[in-house]
C-alpha cells in the first residue's frame, strides 16, 4: 500500500519542483566510482551498524535511542574518527532549530490543544470519507510541528473512539508524513535550510501542494484500496 504511494508522490514532488523553479536543461552525469575501504573506514561502518542494530532492538535491551546516539558519538570521538575541529564544524544552528521544533511539538502534545480541535472539527455527524480525510489532514498538520509518532499516537485512538474503521490507523500514520511544510517539520528540511540558499517560503511552496494532494489522495481513496487488499 505504501510503496506505490511513495513512488507516486516522489514523481509528483519532482514535477512540482521542476515547475515551481522552472528547472530545465540536461543533467550532468555523476561520478559514482567506488574507492576501496581501508581498515579505519571499515571500522567506521561497523560502529554505525552497531548503532543501527541498537536503535532497532531498543524494545529488547531498553536503552533509550538518545543514549545510544550519545554513546555512538563518544565512540567516534574516542576512537579518533572525529576530532576537536569536527566538533566546531557541526551545524549547531540547524540542531537548535530541530530541538526547538521538538520542544514546540511536546508543548502542543501535552496541552491537549490539537486533540480538542480534532474532536470539535471531526467528531460531528459527517460522512465517513470526510471524517477520514479530516483526520489525515489534521495528522499532517500535527506532523508539521511535532513528532510524527506522537501525532499518530494521539489521533489513532481518538479516531477509533469516534467509530472510524480500524484500517484508518494506517491512513492516519501515513498522513503524518505529509507534514513537510516548515523548516522544523523534519530534520531533512532543517538540514537543507541550514545549508543556505533556501527560505521558509521555498519549503512552503512545494510542501503545501504535496500535503494537500497527498492527504486528499489518502483520505478519499485509501479506504477503498485497503479493502481491496483485505484490510477492513
Amino acid at each position: 500500500f505504501g510503496l506505490p504511494l511513495t513512488v507516486g508522490m516522489l514523481i509528483l514532488g519532482y514535477f512540482l519542483i521542476a515547475r515551481v523553479y522552472r528547472v530545465g536543461g540536461g543533467y550532468q552525469p555523476v561520478d559514482l566510482r567506488a574507492t576501496p575501504l581501508g581498515g579505519r573506514a571499515r571500522g567506521l561502518v561497523f560502529v554505525f551498524l552497531c548503532a543501527i542494530v541498537a536503535w532497532m532492538s531498543e524494545p529488547l535491551h531498553g536503552i533509550p535511542a538518545p543514549v545510544i546516539g550519545i554513546a555512538t558519538a563518544a565512540v567516534l570521538f574516542g576512537g579518533g574518527w572525529l576530532g576537536r575541529e569536527d566538533l566546531g564544524r557541526i551545524d549547531w544552528s540547524t540542531l537548535l532549530l530541530i530541538v526547538g521544533g521538538i520542544v514546540l511539538g511536546r508543548l502542543i502534545e501535552h496541552s491537549g490543544l490539537l486533540e480538542g480541535v480534532a474532536r470539535a472539527a471531526i467528531g460531528g455527524d459527517l460522512p465517513l470519507a470526510v471524517k477520514i480525510t479530516g483526520f489525515v489532514v489534521v495528522a499532517a498538520m500535527m506532523g508539521a510541528v511535532m513528532s510524527n509518532t506522537a501525532s499518530a499516537a494521539i489521533l489513532i485512538p481518538l479516531a477509533l473512539v469516534l467509530g472510524l474503521p480500524r484500517s484508518s490507523a494506517v491512513l492516519i500514520a501515513l498522513g503524518t508524513s505529509f507534514g513537510v511544510l516548515f523548516t522544523v517539520s523534519s530534520p531533512p528540511n532543517a538540514m537543507a535550510y541550514g545549508e543556505g540558499g533556501l527560505s521558509a517560503k521555498d519549503l512552503l511552496r512545494v510542501g503545501l501542494p504535496l500535503m494537500i494532494i497527498g492527504c486528499l489522495l489518502i483520505g478519499l481513496t485509501g479506504p477503498t484500496v485497503l479493502r481491496w487488499m483485505g484490510i477492513p
